[in-house]
């Protein structure tokens, strides 16, 4: 159920009569038969998040061709609230399974939405922002109700059948994101992959006779979605994305290895009706953890590449089909110890430093999958919607390519190799939190800002007009939380964060000047509970 309470008190169990959920299971399944005399038991729980969030960030130094342009998206600060509420109702079999159907066990419905999720205050909007992804959150109260979780989930020894809206996640989360906290994450993680999906999962060698399975726990799944909001599609944006998955996944008691396979179809008639993406995305990851000594050690990785083909970005020089070939992935170890945590992680998403030749070749993780604060999170991301405002200034350029929009990053992970340490520390009875971090990061290529390239007849040049670098720079992260528990099953967290971003040589301007650093600070205060 999304982000659920540690808290989670015991379910509440009742003893049905056999007729009703015979019923209830009748009329998911569409099955006239009901027959039964043994009884069901019925769990139920709920839980809710609410919070509220004030982002401050700094100046941030961008590019524009003429001295009498600003040259600084400015400091500003957003005040975001949310409020999550979820529940979760499920019809199990006591002993034997359904007679005369034969072959369900369980039947369940989740249900999960969001109330006041978004901005609801802000001060310092610059127009350079215009074609940000977050800067285009609805403001209206209405706009910001949204259903995550809505499906009906029925298990069978043959397998599980799932249909509705549910959040998409698999593996770390750098292509499918849960949009659920980490422990050792900055910042915050906001709505994930939402879709409209029917799917089914088997374990073809597992064996339900006894209390628990026996056998091999392989998992295969295949399903279709309907996108409802992604990093690439927001349906009431008028985007109509398709998704046909494919998954296999091996769950042992320590391991955790498996694959996983996209076919993407998307269009959107109202930007027109001969723009679309098709392309596939081919995943793969693996997990390990166990005990050594007094540690508790768990290794984890995901890689992935994206291949296909997009009309988006389209120019004179490419005026019809541009190939899409992306690849990246993360390795990361914890290690863990009583109250210590330490975390490294290294990453790698591919970049772009031929913005003109018929290949976008520059990966973008998940917006939500954090990294850092603020040189990915808030810099780069003010420095790419510079970059799709440049491309939309009618002054300097005739007309601008066809999706040059997606040029802003909305915070993604992109064209970026990079390492970064982590340190938390839990005091006073695990209720004080303490996180640092240090983030490195090149570019895989030299990054090259497309309008700027442009303005020089295609020479490599960076987005402050300095000559393209693969020197992304350095950032420092602190952060504190106190987790106050109070009545039963609920808690407040009061969390504050910090990171300064100290840009690399990739963004200095033409004369050589380094870009300014970058100040990010947040302050949330987070209640939740369960029952």
């Amino acid at each position: 159920m999304g982000t659920r309470s540690n808290l989670a008190a015991p379910p509440l169990r009742l003893t049905l009569p056999p007729a009703l959920p015979l019923v209830l299971l009748a009329a998911v399944l569409g099955s006239s038969t009901i027959a039964s005399a043994e009884p069901w038991t019925m769990t139920t729980s709920s839980d809710f998040n609410a919070r509220a969030v004030m982002v401050g960030t700094g100046d941030v130094d961008a590019g524009r061709p003429l001295a009498t342009d600003p040259s600084v998206v400015p400091a500003d600060k957003v005040l975001e609230t949310r409020l999550r509420l979820g529940g979760l109702v499920a019809w199990t079999r006591r002993s034997g399974f359904l007679r005369p159907l034969g072959f369900i066990r369980s039947v369940s419905l989740h249900v999960q939405g969001d109330l006041l999720s978004g901005p609801q205050w802000t001060d310092g909007h610059s127009t350079l922002m215009r074609h940000d992804p977050l800067e285009q959150r609805p403001t209206e109260v209405l706009k910001q109700v949204r259903l995550r979780r809505g499906f009906v989930q029925v298990d069978t020894t043959l397998g599980r059948i799932a249909a509705g809206r549910m959040v998409s996640t698999w593996g770390l989360g750098l292509l499918a994101q849960s949009g659920d906290a980490d422990p050792y994450q900055f910042g915050i993680k906001r709505d994930g992959v939402i879709v409209d999906r029917v799917q089914f999962a088997t374990a073809p060698l597992l064996t339900f006779d006894g209390a628990r399975p026996s056998g091999v726990p392989l998992f295969i799944s295949v399903a279709a979605d309907r996108v409802v909001v992604d990093d690439l599609a927001i349906a009431s944006n008028g985007d109509e994305a398709y998704n046909f998955i494919g998954a296999i996944l091996y769950r042992g008691a320590k391991v955790h290895a498996g694959g996983y396979a996209v076919m993407r179809s998307q269009t959107n008639p109202k930007e027109g009706s001969d723009l679309r993406i098709d392309a596939n995305a081919y995943d793969v990851y693996a997990r390990w953890a166990d005990s050594v000594g007094d540690w508790r050690i768990e290794a984890a990785t995901e890689w992935l590449m994206l291949r296909g083909e997009t009309t988006y970005f389209r120019t004179a020089s490419n005026p019809d089909l541009l190939k899409i070939l992306q690849f990246g992935g993360v390795a990361r170890i914890t290690a863990t110890q009583g109250d210590l945590g330490l975390r490294l992680e290294t990453g790698l998403a591919s970049g772009d430093d031929r913005p003109f030749d018929d290949t976008l070749s520059n990966l973008k993780f998940s917006r939500e999958y954090r990294v850092g604060l603020a040189m990915f999170h808030e810099g780069v991301r003010r420095t790419t919607a510079a970059l799709a405002a440049n491309l939309d200034d009618p002054r300097y350029l005739g007309q601008a390519p066809t999706g040059f929009d997606r040029a802003a990053t909305g915070g993604s992970v992109t064209g970026a190799i990079y390492a970064m340490p982590t340190v938390r520390y839990e005091l006073f009875g695990k209720r004080l939190t303490l996180l640092g971090a240090v983030l490195w990061a090149q570019a895989p290529a030299p990054m090259v800002d497309a309008y700027q390239s442009g303005l020089n007849g295609g020479d490599a040049i960076g987005p402050r007009g300095g000559k393209a670098s693969t020197d992304l720079g350095l950032e420092v992260d602190v952060a504190a939380a106190w987790r106050q528990p109070f009545a039963k099953n609920f808690a407040v967290t009061v969390r504050g964060d910090l990171g300064n971003w100290m840009p690399g040589a990739a963004f200095d301007d033409a004369a050589g000047n380094s870009a300014a650093a970058v100040m990010v600070w947040m302050g949330r205060v987070e209640l939740q509970g369960s029952w």
